[in-house]
């Protein structure tokens, strides 16, 4: 099974890095120098407002019908 999980990315030195949780190297049986592939998902924000119409000034809200509040 894929371990999925979120994480923060925090300095390491000079470097960039991420903490795998330990229910995750458990269940991978990972150990220290084993190699890895990591995939990233950052979702564009900017795409899914604009999809919600939550977009400030963008799309005002008006009401369609007065008897509705």
């Amino acid at each position: 099974m894929v371990g999925v999980f979120v994480s923060k990315v925090r300095h390491v030195g000079t470097s960039l890095g991420i903490i795998i949780p330990k229910e995750i190297v458990a269940e991978q049986e990972l150990k220290p120098g084993a190699q890895v592939s990591v995939s990233l998902f950052k979702p564009d924000l900017t795409k899914l407002r604009k999809l919600m119409g939550t977009v400030k000034e963008k799309f005002p809200f008006e009401c369609d019908r007065r008897d509705r509040i």
